[in-house]
């Protein structure tokens, strides 16, 4: 334990000393490696997660269109997802049946919400996972909208975010806006070399413009980001927080985009985009040079 918390310290160092922050991007950025490679070593077997990976959404079933958004976020991780490790609890989010049990066999969990009802006892199971589960990596997708119980989810798991971001940050705002977006990679996030090649832009619609997100993390803006960079954006469309960074050290790593649209069959030219989104979350939540 004495190694894991010298560790995490060093990490927790690295991501409030700018200057250390410059000269160490990638290693902050870890996720799945590093850090929980030595996670597995220290803690006992029966406290690590199993390999799956569970994918959550509300239940969209009433609402032709957004029941497509979620049966095509959920098809583009299904194929990337290694045999036999695929959880499908679509609807699960809606559902009075616990997920509990689901999170704690997850390596990766990948939640898809539009704008029919949720339970908030299944969104209280997810941000404790956010909260206290350092071997999780975590990508949700939440649509922006500004109809239905859409603007609901994005507060609900906006809270969530501002529960495990550093002290150092300011309080993360997300705002449903009307209107297409094509959502740019930020050439400035920690991530960007990791997004170029599969998904440079996202195609979306109806989006949550979120505040106050610091620049290196913030991974698509509306407006492209340009030197002189500043300290913080309000125009993100997706952000991650490392693992190191995500509750003090204790929380999961996190992928956040404040849309569900991008997987819309009339947005951008699908199955391309929904297929490329799975591809490149997937191997950024999972990649282990970080």
């Amino acid at each position: 334990m004495r190694i894991f918390s010298y560790l995490n310290k060093s990490f927790q160092y690295t991501f409030v000393n700018k200057s250390a922050l410059k000269t160490s991007r990638k290693l902050l950025g870890i996720c799945s490696a590093g850090l929980l490679g030595l996670v597995t070593l220290v803690m006992p077997l029966s406290a690590t997660a199993q390999n799956n990976v569970l994918f959550v959404s509300s239940n969209e079933t009433s609402n032709l269109g957004w029941n497509g958004y979620v049966t095509n976020a959920r098809d583009a991780f299904s194929s990337v997802a290694p045999t036999g490790t695929f959880v499908n609890r679509t609807g699960g989010l809606s559902s009075t049946t616990s997920l509990a049990s689901d999170i704690a066999s997850a390596k990766l969990l990948v939640l898809t919400t539009v704008c029919s009802n949720t339970n908030p006892d299944r969104w209280d199971e997810v941000q404790a996972a956010l909260m206290t589960r350092p071997d999780l990596m975590v990508v949700s997708f939440v649509d922006g909208s500004t109809v239905g119980q859409c603007p609901a989810h994005l507060e609900r798991f906006t809270t969530a975010i501002n529960s495990i971001k550093p002290s150092s940050w300011g309080t993360i705002t997300a705002t449903p806006t009307t209107g297409n977006i094509t959502a740019n990679l930020n050439p400035q996030s920690l991530y960007a070399s990791t997004f170029q090649g599969v998904l440079s832009t996202i195609e979306g619609q109806y989006w949550g413009r979120m505040s106050s997100v610091p620049s290196d993390y913030a991974l698509y803006t509306r407006a492209t980001i340009t030197s002189p960079i500043p300290a913080t954006t309000d125009d993100a469309y997706g952000l991650f927080i490392p693992q190191a960074a995500s509750n003090g050290g204790n929380g999961a790593c996190l992928f956040f985009v404040a849309d569900a649209s991008q997987f819309s069959t009339t947005i951008g030219i699908q199955p391309t985009q929904s297929n490329n989104i799975g591809k490149a979350f997937y191997a950024a939540a999972t990649d282990p040079a970080g």
